[in-house]
């Protein structure tokens, strides 16, 4: 009996001793590491400045039109201050090829009425009884179907700066050798008489 006691006291302490060491060796719950889930980062809507061109003014339209070189040609006598002839322009083409009107009836003299200036050419009639006068540019707009849409012109009266001016002498249609003066110009100041464009 007393050994049975004995065997039951020895199995209870063996067992307790055996949960506590198993409790102790047991390992520790390994701790989660939290996800944190990043919001996402809203990139800013950039709008882009869409800048717009202004139009074209039309005198800004026909001054692009300006020949680079206005070229006039002149019969003189053996002196060409006392020649009488008008100096007419030879090189007839606006920059779009469109032919430069008002040309027959304009010349250009130099400078010699109260408030012009003696080293530059103004716009003149040919004749002082012409009363329209003036370099003139127009061309119809016409859409793809044929429809005239109306009219792009403008007219100036220019002031002109001198570039060259000579005087060659060459031989006519009948071999008559003439005196023949070239004056090269460039535009100074535009004067515009009108101006219109189709929109």
């Amino acid at each position: 009996m007393n050994r049975l006691i004995l065997f039951l006291v020895l199995l209870i302490l063996i067992t307790g001793c055996g949960v506590r060491y198993i409790q102790d060796t047991a390992p520790e719950p390994e701790e989660k590491e939290e996800i944190v889930e990043e919001e996402p980062i809203e990139e800013e809507e950039v709008e882009e400045e869409i800048v717009e061109e202004e139009p074209m003014t039309c005198e800004e339209w026909a001054k692009s039109l300006f020949p680079v070189q206005w070229i006039f040609r002149q019969d003189v006598t053996n002196d060409p201050k006392l020649t009488r002839n008008p100096l007419l322009l030879i090189e007839g083409k606006w920059k779009d090829d469109t032919t430069i009107g008002g040309s027959s009836s304009t010349s250009v003299k130099k400078g010699a009425e109260t408030g012009e200036n003696i080293n530059y050419y103004y716009t003149k009639p040919i004749f002082i009884s012409i009363q329209e006068y003036g370099f003139v540019y127009s061309d119809k707009i016409i859409d793809d179907e044929g429809n005239i849409l109306g009219t792009n012109a403008f007219k100036i009266k220019p002031v002109f700066k001198v570039i060259h001016d000579t005087v060659k002498l060459e031989n006519n249609t009948r071999n008559v050798t003439l005196s023949i003066r070239y004056l090269s110009l460039i535009l100074k100041e535009p004067n515009f008489e009108s101006c219109e464009k189709v929109e």
